[in-house]
């Protein structure tokens, strides 16, 4: 394994401990309001109201990630922005890097890639005909 394959194992694992704290906090809170409830602290309403607020921060959260690393660009160890910018790819050839990535993912989950594969051509065709 090389240096750059840790340090994306890295970055992973830190975004991981990242998501992991707010997820326990949230369920820390679960349990303190349900204690709350047991005790007649709080209503059933402000429990109810709690639990949305935290729902909707835990699709924020897997919504990050997705945005973050989408797993249609994240096969493997790599993912296709790192390729592009250690690369140091411009944006023609970069989207061609990308699209093909992408094409491999949508493939391998039976969504077919033709899409894909036609829009990196379309790059590619751009670089062949100079208009980058």
């Amino acid at each position: 394994m090389d240096d750059q394959e840790i340090t994306h194992i890295q970055q992973l694992w830190s975004d991981i401990q990242e998501k992991q704290s707010a997820i326990n906090a949230i369920v820390d809170s679960h349990t303190q309001y349900s204690q709350y409830l047991e005790d007649g602290v709080v209503s059933v309403d402000t429990v109810k109201k709690t639990l949305l607020n935290e729902s909707q921060s835990i699709n924020m959260i897997k919504d990050i990630s997705d945005i973050e690393h989408p797993a249609h660009y994240n096969i493997g160890t790599i993912e296709a922005i790192d390729v592009i910018m250690d690369w140091g790819l411009d944006f023609c050839l970069g989207n061609v890097v990308k699209y093909v990535c992408r094409s491999v993912y949508h493939d391998r989950n039976g969504q077919g890639n033709r899409k894909d594969l036609e829009k990196a051509a379309y790059y590619l065709k751009l670089l062949l005909d100079g208009n980058d």
